[in-house]
Parts: structure tokens; sequence; C-alpha cells
């Protein structure tokens, strides 16, 4: 669940949509086996992204192309692509090569064989199971054009066909204007300025504006700073958010105006202005602190963690809470409560280097959750914990306080301890 302010970083419009689809692909026909999963997710991950284009534009539909083509592209380029029609292949290449398969099949046949030659698969194979190549027969049948060339291509070719994805992107002038700003990276500022400058008009686009705030990042303040006042006045909440992340270091000359995105409607842009206020100006801690007092920001309580970190690290701002600050700030590792808020514990926790026993324990146990990466996140913690010699001996003390499951894992971890 998310509030008004979070639907701005991180919605859940995309899991939604994906998972509706999944009610006709998936449910109402189901893949006739493991080679043809790509069936469920890669159509449940197309249509989540032509929902998304009716609500958030055809601008956003063409960026959340390119970025998984990007990660697609370089996935291949390291010889590690899979084909579609693959009972083992990865979940990035079932759901995002599965939706730019269809993406692609769609632009090769029109909208209106695509729509007709869906509907046709979804009522023949009702409540039953199907192949691609049974689906395929259906996009002949619908559109009257062979199939063979696109299978080979997109369904059994394991490798990524990055030109013809970029012919495609290339249809939306966004893409095409996001691609000459891009290009631009290495080039000296003075030679793109007017380029920049061109780039930050009003109306200026989300993606384009953030793009020439990162290559302001290492230029000269003074030469940079009418680009920023012009982007920071934009209005445009995802540029103003880019200028919040892009600097760590916070020239005089951006201070005030890093005080205003405290004020935007992003936890992102939150987060990230006030850690770097703090990291530039730590001497003024108490001014930011007491303005974002009460947020709590996302539901890994991002912004909530930062504010008690700046004030653990700060006791000067306010000492007699320090303590109470703490205690909440470890508390959030416990096993009651979700795993990113857990991931996100632990790591200020690692930065502040302020473990408790009870921290060392819920990490154990996190190092067998049944999520993936907040296990692989913790294991990898806790492997880093165990090369310093004072926290591998506080573990060798509390073994006679681990249950017996958190024991044997620990003994994994510690064979000259056993």
């Amino acid at each position: 669940m998310v509030d008004s302010i979070a639907y701005n970083d991180q919605n859940y419009v995309t899991v939604n949509a994906h998972e509706l689809a999944h009610q006709w692909f998936g449910n109402y026909v189901t893949a006739a086996n493991g080679d043809h999963h790509w069936l469920h997710e890669g159509f449940a991950t197309f249509f989540a992204l032509l929902a998304e284009k009716k609500l958030f534009g055809e601008d956003y539909y063409y960026w959340k192309l390119f970025q998984s083509a990007e990660e697609l592209k370089a996935l291949s380029d390291e010889g590690k692509g899979e084909a579609l029609i693959n009972s083992k292949a990865s979940s990035l290449t079932y759901y995002q090569k599965g939706a730019w398969a269809l993406h692609i099949l769609r632009e090769r046949i029109g909208a209106e064989a695509f729509k007709k030659a869906i509907k046709n698969y979804l009522e023949k194979y009702a409540y039953g199971n199907a192949t691609t190549d049974e689906f395929l027969a259906e996009v002949e049948a619908a559109s009257g054009k062979d199939m063979d060339e696109f299978k080979a291509d997109w369904l059994t070719q394991s490798a990524f066909q990055g030109t013809a994805a970029l012919t495609s992107l290339k249809n939306s002038e966004f893409i095409r204007k996001y691609m000459e700003i891009a290009a631009l990276r290495e080039v000296p500022f003075q030679n793109k300025k007017e380029m920049l400058l061109e780039a930050l008009k009003f109306p200026v686009n989300d993606y384009i504006g953030q793009e020439v705030i990162l290559q302001l990042a290492d230029v000269d303040i003074a030469e940079a700073l009418p680009l920023y006042n012009i982007a920071l006045e934009s209005g445009n909440l995802y540029v103003r958010q880019a200028i919040a992340m892009s600097r760590q270091d916070v020239p005089e000359a951006l201070k005030s105006a890093f005080e205003d995105l405290l004020k935007d409607n992003s936890y992102l842009t939150k987060e990230n202005a006030l850690m770097n206020l703090n990291l530039t100006y730590p001497e003024e801690a108490e001014k930011w602190l007491t303005q974002t007092k009460g947020i709590i920001g996302f539901s890994n309580l991002n912004v909530r963690m930062l504010w008690l970190v700046i004030n653990l690290v700060s006791p000067q701002v306010d000492p007699e809470s320090t303590q109470e600050y703490f205690e909440e700030l470890s508390a959030y590792t416990r096993s009651y409560y979700p795993f990113e808020v857990r991931q996100n514990a632990f790591g200020y926790l690692y930065q502040i280097n302020a473990f408790t026993n009870e921290n060392l324990k819920d990490l154990l146990q996190a190092s067998q959750h049944h999520n993936t990466r907040f296990r692989d996140f913790s294991r990898k913690l806790l492997e880093t914990l165990l090369q310093n010699p004072d926290y591998r001996q506080k573990y060798v003390d509390l073994k006679g306080q681990l249950s017996e499951k958190d024991r044997a894992f620990l003994d994994t971890r510690l064979p000259d301890q056993q």
C-alpha cells in the first residue's frame, strides 16, 4: 500500500495490471509445459505495459521498453542471452523479452490483427492448455503472415535482437530526442550547453530532463547554475528529484534549493535532499531534522530511518533522545517487520557499526529467509561481519542462546569453531 506521495515514486499499477492479466494468460489459458512459460509472464508483462500506457502515456511506455532493452542487450552481449521457448530461462527473459516479442509482433502484424489473434487464441484454448506454436497459428490465421522468421528471431534465438529493438524504439519521437541528449555525455559542457538548455524548456520531459541533470553533476557550479535554476523552476517532480539524487555535495549556490526539495511530494527526493544536506553541512543538521520530523516515507521507512541515523551521528542535535532513537532503529531488524524494513535497518546499523546481540541473532535468522534477495543480502552482510574478529567472537559467544536451526546454520559459517 502507498500514500499519495509514495505513489509518485513507486506505485503498484504494474503489479496489479500484471496479476489481472494472468486471469487470462496463465489461468484462462495455461501453457502446456515449462517450455512455453512465456505465454504467461511475457503476456502479463506486455498487457500490463499497455495498461500503464493508458494511464501514464506513450513516453512512459517507450521508456519502460528502452530500459528493458538495455538490460536484455547487456545480458546478450555477455553471451548470456536465453531463448523464450525454454523451460529454464530467467525471469528477465520470460517477462521482459517476452513483452518485447509481443511488442514487435504487434508492430509487424498491426494492432487489429494482433487483437483478433489474441481473442481467437483465448477463446479456442479457454480452460485448457496451449503451446507457442498453437498461439502462432492463431496469429498467422488472423494476419495472413508467416511467423517462421518471427519465431526464429524472437522465440528460439538466444541473442536479443538489439538492432530490431532500436529501430522500433526510434518510432518514438521522445526516444529519438532522449538518445540525442544521452549521446552528449562525453561532450564538453560548453559544446553542448545550448542543447541542454533547449531540452529544459517548459514543459520539460521527465526522462530527458533527468538526463540533462545527470550531465551537470560534474560541471562547475558557476557554469551549471543557470541550468539548475531552470530545472528547479520547471516544477517537474522527477527533474527536481534528479537534482537531489545527483549532487552528494551541495554547493552553497544550491543550498536553499535543496532545502526547498525537502518539501517535494517525493520520498526519494526528501530522502536524498536530507542526506546530502547533512553530508555537506552537518553543523546545521538540526534545521532540516526539525523540518522532516515525523515523515515516515515508503513502506521500508526510508526517510524515518535516515532521520534516526542523522540524529545518532549528530548527538549534539538532541542528545537526550539518543538512546530512544537507537532503540527504535535497532528494533526494525526484528522478524515481525517486513523484510524491506529489516534490510534497511541492517544496512544503517552496519554503516554506524552498532549491532546489538539481538541484531546479530536477527541477522542469522534473516540469512535463512524465504525471500531470495533479502536472504542473499543478509548472508553477504553476515559474511562481512564474520571477517571482523570482534563480531566473529560475539557470534561464538552467542551460540548458547541460539535455536538449534540457527546454531547449525552459524556452524556452517564458523567451521573452525564447531
